[in-house]
């Protein structure tokens, strides 16, 4: 699995997403992943029409490692 940058945000949008984002390469596509915190991983996924936004207060909340891919079918976008 190979780290890619960030798709670009919003300056807006980015200052309420305090955590670790980046996409990974998954051969023919590639998945936005948000990540923060120390511990067990938690993987928070979310359904259609949401997207890992849903999760940034959880996530903060947690005491474990919040992982939050963004379903690879709906685009670079969070």
């Amino acid at each position: 699995m190979r780290r890619l940058p960030p798709p670009p945000l919003p300056d807006w949008l980015a200052a309420l997403l305090p955590f670790e984002r980046y996409r990974v390469d998954l051969s023919d596509q590639s998945m936005h992943v948000m990540e923060s915190g120390h511990g067990v991983p938690v993987l928070c996924l979310h359904g259609n029409p949401t997207w890992g936004f849903l999760y940034r207060k959880v996530a903060l909340a947690l005491t474990g490692t919040p992982v939050a891919p963004r379903n690879s079918d709906k685009g670079d976008a969070m």
